[in-house]
């Protein structure tokens, strides 16, 4: 009789337990399948004035001392690096950070976390599209 009520107790942690796990793995499931807004998604072609910045889906440059640097640019989630087209990706990151779209101003804003080429003086680079380079959307 002593072993019903511990039988009970312990079919009722594991549905406990299970129903806890559901819950956290539903959450965890609708957070991630969110994802970002894409620079690409919306043009194919974005300024930045200060700095110079371009970012193409052809051949992105950067404008550094009065020299166009070809760069490339790489995205995961919200983050975003920045490196030089000729180097290794892990190596060399200019700069790093997270990126948003701000739908409102239909700019795109780049968040300075890791500066290895500007010496602090941007936390921020703003861009907005290129007229006439706008993804046709559904």
């Amino acid at each position: 009789m002593g072993n019903s009520f511990m039988d009970c107790g312990l079919i009722h942690k594991a549905k406990r337990f299970f129903a806890t796990f559901f819950v956290v793995l539903l959450l965890s499931s609708i957070l991630t399948s969110c994802h970002p807004i894409y620079p690409q998604e919306i043009a194919t072609e974005w300024v930045c004035e200060t700095p110079y910045v371009r970012l193409d889906t052809e051949s992105p440059e950067l404008e550094f001392c009065g020299e166009i640097i070809p760069i490339n640019v790489g995205f995961l989630y919200d983050d975003y690096e920045v490196f030089p087209a000729d180097s290794a990706w892990v190596e060399s990151v200019l700069f790093s950070g997270e990126f948003r779209y701000s739908i409102n101003k239909k700019k795109l804003i780049f968040t300075i976390d890791h500066d290895y080429l500007f010496d602090g003086k941007y936390k921020k680079l703003v861009f907005t599209p290129v007229p006439g380079t706008e993804v046709a959307t559904k």
